[in-house]
């Protein structure tokens, strides 16, 4: 099987690194990082044919309506590895639907602690704002802030793809030789369907610079197939 996941290799003499090469280091992670952020300022602030935008996203699909439901197969990068399991499903409906702003609640059984997890999508581009509700509290989360450690659902992908930066890229046919054979395997045996003459293939960064790519097929009412820093996910479709 690929390897589909960085292997880090600690070398011991490391240890007796000096303290200014260390610092070199650091400061050169930290430009790199400036750079990206700056990146990703550049892109939303230059207007550019070729980004996606609130009038031609709503090209891609109808708008919202209360009631909508869809599910999408989600792997993170620990399934991937060997005895490892086989993705989550994860199950949306949208409750609230207005012209810039719809309120979806997914519901998951990645972690039985988590009773359901709404999302507020926000000019049908990122989610603004999600709350995850427990058995006896809400937490609260801009859309934007790292995930951390409040529940093992969240180092799937499972949120709307943040598209603000997103560039429209040409679509190979045979895009999805880059997709993990075992996850683009089950997700087919589930109902992901995809075709590329009909799809549009964006690249994008989410707000720490991380790349995302998304393939949209026109008419699905959610992004057909996403590659993000936590995984895959795949639209399921139904009969």
């Amino acid at each position: 099987m690929k390897h589909y996941w960085a292997v880090l290799l600690i070398l011991p003499s490391i240890a007796n690194a000096s303290l200014s090469s260390s610092e070199e280091g650091h400061n050169a992670e930290y430009e790199k990082a400036l750079v990206r952020a700056q990146s990703k300022i550049t892109r939303e602030r230059t207007s550019n044919s070729t980004a996606l935008s609130t009038a031609n996203v709503s090209t891609l699909h109808r708008p919202y309506q209360v009631g909508d439901a869809w599910s999408v197969l989600s792997w993170n990068w620990s399934d991937l590895m060997p005895s490892a399991g086989h993705g989550a499903v994860f199950n949306y409906v949208v409750t609230q639907a207005g012209a810039q702003q719809v309120q979806i609640k997914m519901t998951q059984t990645v972690d039985p602690k988590v009773q359901s997890v709404q999302l507020t999508l926000q000019n049908f581009l990122y989610d603004s704002q999600r709350e995850i509700q427990f058995e006896t509290r809400t937490v609260t989360l801009s859309g934007d802030t790292m995930p951390g450690n409040l529940s093992p659902l969240e180092s799937y992908p499972f949120e709307f793809p943040d598209l603000r930066s997103a560039e429209k890229v040409p679509l190979s046919p045979s895009f999805t030789t880059e997709i993990p054979p075992e996850a683009l395997d089950a997700a087919k045996k589930m109902g992901f369907q995809l075709d590329s003459s009909q799809a549009t293939r964006f690249e994008a960064q989410d707000s720490f610079g991380r790349p995302i790519n998304v393939v949209w097929q026109s008419g699905d009412i959610w992004p057909t197939y996403a590659n993000t820093s936590h995984g895959f996910m795949f639209l399921l479709k139904k009969d």
